[in-house]
């Protein structure tokens, strides 16, 4: 960072600075604002944007209405309070849309064992030889060695102390009783998750768990107390998962809009509340104050503010360069916060047809109209979906559909960067790039997006006028990265890749790149999250930062997570009043 003779003056000031112009940056400014109009107050929000969009982990593309390819944050569900309450806010309740996984039609290929979905019966007669596990499925596999540690005397009285002797069922009775459970002598966060199911399960049980449920990062070594209490509120409870009839990115998108009105109705009509490409490249205390150094492109701008709002995950927070303020390098406690999370590498690739190829390809003589594949090959997950009109009774349903061809993490997503061609995706960014110095062009071409601004173009001509291209600042799938997918979609299927159409066009997301690091983050064991999550929001303790998001979140690699934490910054040390819409709400620690 450029020392003080070299810094640039600074050319803003405002009350509030935010750096990410993702979900919870939008809606930490939201509530900013809001807060301002109903008290009547002069408050000058700015939300620094480093890339030409916001949404940051929440990537739609709308092919065609009624038909939602989600690369990045895919769902909600109903039980997560602060998500739903905020869309009813906004007024995009009816907007809410079912995310439909539950159909019996799509094939499961595990270990070469092709099955009904959630059928692994075939799989784990063949790899669970130990007499105690044969004949049982991931979940029981997984459920019982959760039941043989919950039902240790120790947790049983913890269960009696603070839940009236019920096992936890919520979010709130988790965090009610996680810090305190135990497993062989030792708090049950001290434990790494792999480490437990080595303990509790044969080694072909463990992995037959990790073939099934189509994530290898779920079962890695992470805090074993987080692990148990995500995967039994979000997988073995089976909740109903929701999304949004315009794409999930539509929530981040409409909040842009509500920032910018209320930014000009508090600050005056030339305000510009949301600055894109505007990246922080460090901050520093200045007499009381936060002075921030920008890079803008060309050239570096610098703004100081009252207070800072770090909207960021763990990658972005260690690529903050060093200043007095912020050092990880020398100071051992900010080290210890930031890198309390390990981020996870994720992959989705969708693939858009003409006409619905799966739904004759179901497993056995089953129709296969939507739902979720898991497989071994490097597709790992597959999603079926088909137009919304296909679920209105009577209506008519289009012959075309998106398949997410793709959805994949941690060891696997490491395959993909073979078929993706580094010769088009440079030519790519050069073109987005446009009219970038070199430097700059040095700077963003290993970033996620460097593009334009958000939409896609409708197709006419010989593709037709019936869908639309993946917006500009979205990877398309090249020529191999599709023959190589289809080829494991014939697998999957048990047909010929001779028998699958080539796709109209493919997307495809790697969320391992700057400035995300992944795309989720999981807490490490050994790390006692209360006190880490309580920290963390203000890291230092002469410095006006706070750090929010899903990374450092009771809910990690959810919307959910990200705006507990903003909502709690915002009450607990911005000064910001809990408002009526979400008193009950319960945000964690």
């Amino acid at each position: 960072m450029a020392d003080s003779a070299t810094a640039p003056a600074s050319t803003e000031s405002c009350d509030y600075a935010i750096a990410g112009g993702g979900v919870c940056g939008l809606y930490t400014a939201w509530r900013l604002l809001k807060d301002a109009q109903e008290n009547n107050r002069a408050r000058r929000v700015v939300v620094y944007e480093q890339s030409t969009r916001v949404g940051g982990r929440l990537l739609s593309w709308v092919p065609v209405e009624g038909l939602r390819a989600e690369l990045g944050g895919m769902r909600f569900f109903e039980q997560q309070q602060l998500v739903r309450r905020l869309l009813e806010q906004l007024g995009l309740g009816e907007e809410v849309a079912d995310v439909r996984v539950d159909d019996p039609g799509p094939p499961w290929n595990p270990r070469g064992a092709r099955t009904a979905a959630g059928d692994d019966t075939t799989a784990r007669g063949r790899c669970l030889p130990a007499p105690g596990e044969r004949g049982r499925s991931a979940v029981e596999l997984l459920v019982g060695a959760f039941d043989s540690v919950l039902r240790e005397k120790a947790n049983v009285d913890v269960f009696d102390q603070r839940l009236d002797g019920r096992t936890p069922q919520t979010r709130e009775d988790w965090d009610e009783v996680k810090q305190h459970l135990t497993y062989d002598g030792r708090k049950l966060w001290h434990v790494g998750f792999w480490n437990l199911l080595a303990d509790k399960l044969s080694f072909e049980a463990y992995d037959h768990i990790v073939d099934s449920f189509g994530h290898y990062s779920l079962a890695s070594n992470w805090n074993a107390a987080e692990a148990m209490r995500s995967i039994m509120l979000e997988f073995v409870q089976d909740p109903a998962y929701k999304t949004l009839s315009k794409g999930y990115e539509s929530l981040p998108r409409f909040l842009a809009e509500q920032v910018t009105a209320l930014g000009r109705r508090v600050n005056g009509r030339g305000w510009e509340t949301i600055r894109r490409e505007h990246r922080l490249r460090g901050f520093d205390e200045s007499g009381g104050r936060v002075r921030l150094i920008l890079a803008t492109g060309a050239k570096d701008v610098a703004a100081d503010a009252g207070s800072l709002v770090l909207a960021m995950p763990r990658r972005s927070l260690e690529a903050l360069e060093t200043t007095p303020a912020w050092n990880i390098r020398a100071d051992h406690e900010l080290r210890g916060l930031v890198r309390s999370v390990k981020p996870y590498p994720a992959f989705t690739l969708f693939l858009l047809y003409r006409t619905r190829w799966w739904e004759r390809h179901g497993s056995g003589s089953r129709w296969l109209r939507h739902g979720r594949s898991v497989c071994d090959p490097p597709i790992r997950q597959t999603y079926y979906m088909r137009p919304d009109a296909c679920e209105e009774s009577g209506g008519d349903c289009p012959p075309y559909g998106v398949l997410m061809a793709s959805y994949d993490d941690a060891r696997t997503v490491d395959h993909w960067s073979g078929p993706e061609s580094p010769s088009g995706l440079k030519a790519e960014l050069d073109a987005r790039l446009g009219q970038e110095t070199p430097e700059a062009a040095a700077l963003l071409g290993n970033l996620f997006y460097a593009a334009v601004g958000h939409g896609g173009e409708a197709r006419t001509g010989p593709h037709g006028d019936w869908w639309k291209d993946p917006p500009a600042h979205v990877r398309k799938a090249d020529e191999k990265m599709i023959e190589e997918t289809t080829e494991q979609l014939a697998v999957l299927h048990g047909i010929s890749p001779g028998d699958i159409p080539a796709p109209v066009i493919g997307a495809y997301a790697d969320w391992t790149s700057d400035p995300f690091g992944g795309g989720w983050n999981f807490w490490r064991p050994r790390t006692d999250v209360k006190d880490v999550m309580e920290r963390i929001k203000k890291p230092l303790k002469t410095t006006n930062a706070f750090v929010v998001g899903e990374a450092y979140s009771g809910e990690q690699g959810w919307v959910e997570g990200a705006l507990t934490t903003a909502e709690s910054v915002l009450q607990n040390h911005l000064g910001v009043n809990r408002p009526d819409w979400l008193r009950g709400c319960y945000l964690g620690w």
